[in-house]
């Protein structure tokens, strides 16, 4: 099973959502650990962005070939 967990930014001019993704995220990570993560984050963007929220998703992957 995949996980990706997905950080949720908002711009604070355009009020428009920006996500960043890492695949293979931990089976449940902590709640203060993802917005420690998401806070820390803010910084390297080059727009005003805030952190938002986040979201984990779970996925199976079938090789076919």
């Amino acid at each position: 099973m995949i996980r990706t967990l997905r950080l949720i930014y908002v711009d604070v001019d355009t009020q428009k959502k920006r996500s960043v993704s890492f695949n293979y995220a931990k089976t449940a990570p902590l709640a203060a650990d993802v917005q420690a993560l998401g806070s820390s984050l803010e910084d390297i963007f080059a727009d005003e962005l805030a952190f938002f929220g986040a979201d984990l998703t779970e996925r199976t992957t079938t090789v076919i070939v």
